[in-house]
């Protein structure tokens, strides 16, 4: 019985394990069947999709095609375009030039009031601190700042205004005298003087070229050609004289519209230094802003040491040569004592102009014994001006060696004439500051690397 029992079980047991065999079958052929229904269908799904991407890739292809060809075509046409305007410019080019020129010339002369306004309040900037250190003393102007700068430059101008009126003045007066002079003077008895001293002159250099050997055809060419040329520098002078006379009415305009700008520059002028500072510092770096404070600092010592100190000095010299010439009845003496102190702005100059003008005027008067006395009354003037009061003036501001003055004045002769040998000395000495200066940095750097 028990072992029936047993069988029975493991009968049943049996069953339902093929059972449970048959339904994990079932289920594992349900799930093949739905993956290999799935995967049909994707399959099926990109089948219909592929010809419809077929389809679109001709259209990009085509769009691709002509956007690169729009590109490579303004590239051409640009290309062209820069080509032609390179062709007309070549083709016009003195055209071009011509009015690039009178471009240029335009602004100069817009500027040229603007830039002798800036210079001549530069000038005279610490003369009218002075007078503004004066004028805050007293008692009710003290905390009046702006009043007392009204003052100030109203004094300032006032004197400058009266210093030009008399030189103007001791100018008429000393011509004048030499026209009332000259109407004593026997022009025809002059004129036979100075021929007669020529031929003897002549005739003494021919007997010592004949000593010597030397043809007197070649003194003979000498004089020819310095004829020639003093005949072209007459002409010359002449027709800048002309021009000059012509262009009164447009020299006025921009000697009224310089004393404008001077007059500003001096009222309002640290107020636009401090503005350009700022807007300086707001748009360069820090290392760029002190390289600049240092070159401006350098810039303004070098200058108002040398210009103010040339200027003043050319006011001495023109003063003491009219004094000293007026004391020993020197005719012309205002103009002799101008030319030299305005000869005495550029180096070396002065002495060329005051003799230079001594000596005509001597030969126009015929008045040879006072020549002679102005000539050594300037030669003292001379001396004591060059060993004693120029340094005084000039002090350490200015130490160039003379054949870097010499090249100086040269090149700012070239470039800009007598304007350009104005500044010409202080350009150099800049110029010098500054490379003592990156010869000293060199040779600092070569010793960090050393070491």
């Amino acid at each position: 019985m028990n072992m029936s029992k047993k069988n029975s079980k493991v009968n049943k047991t049996a069953k339902q394990v093929v059972k449970a065999e048959e339904i994990l079958v079932e289920t594992k052929t349900e799930t093949k069947a739905e993956t290999k229904a799935e995967t049909e269908t994707k399959t099926t799904t990109e089948n219909v999709s592929a010809p419809s991407k077929n389809n679109h890739g001709p259209k990009q292809e085509k769009l691709h095609l002509i956007k690169r060809y729009s590109i490579i075509s303004g590239y051409v046409i640009v290309t062209c375009l820069i080509l032609m305007a390179m062709y007309k410019v070549v083709d016009n080019i003195e055209d071009i030039t011509g009015a690039i020129v009178k471009g240029f010339n335009w602004i100069m002369i817009l500027l040229k009031p603007v830039t002798a306004g800036f210079i001549f309040a530069y000038l005279i900037y610490p003369l009218m601190k002075k007078i503004e250190g004066l004028l805050k003393k007293i008692g009710p102007l003290k905390h009046k700042d702006k009043t007392v700068r009204k003052l100030a430059v109203l004094i300032l101008s006032l004197v400058v205004v009266a210093i030009i009126s008399l030189i103007i003045s001791a100018l008429v007066i000393s011509i004048t005298k030499g026209i009332r002079y000259t109407k004593d003077i026997d022009f025809q008895k002059l004129t036979v003087t100075v021929a007669e001293g020529y031929d003897t002159l002549y005739n003494e250099l021919v007997e010592k070229l004949e000593r010597m050997n030397i043809s007197s055809n070649n003194l003979d060419a000498i004089i020819d050609e310095a004829v020639d040329r003093l005949g072209d520098v007459v002409k010359h002078v002449t027709s800048g004289m002309l021009k000059s006379v012509g262009n009164i009415t447009g020299a006025f305009t921009v000697v009224i519209i310089t004393i404008v700008f001077t007059i500003y520059f001096l009222l309002d002028g640290e107020n636009l230094l401090n503005y350009w500072k700022r807007a300086l510092k707001a748009v360069l770096p820090k290392k760029h802003v002190a390289f600049l404070s240092e070159f401006v600092h350098d810039a303004d010592t070098v200058f108002s040491g040398y210009i103010r100190g040339q200027v003043i000095d050319a006011i001495l010299m023109g003063v003491s040569v009219t004094v000293a010439f007026s004391i020993v009845n020197i005719k012309y003496a205002a103009l002799i004592g101008l030319l030299t102190g305005v000869g005495n702005l550029v180096p070396y100059f002065g002495p060329i102009l005051g003799y230079g003008s001594t000596i005509i005027v001597g030969i126009a008067t015929a008045d040879y014994k006072h020549m002679i006395i102005a000539l050594i009354v300037l030669c003292v003037i001379q001396f004591i001006d060059g060993n004693i009061v120029n340094p005084m003036l000039l002090g350490n501001q200015i130490q160039i060696h003379p054949l870097l003055v010499v090249l100086s004045l040269f090149i700012g002769g070239k470039l800009s004439g007598i304007v350009g040998m104005l500044f010409a000395v202080p350009c150099g000495a800049l110029v010098k500051v500054w490379f003592d200066k990156f010869v000293k940095y060199m040779e600092k750097r070569k010793k960090i690397k050393q070491a």
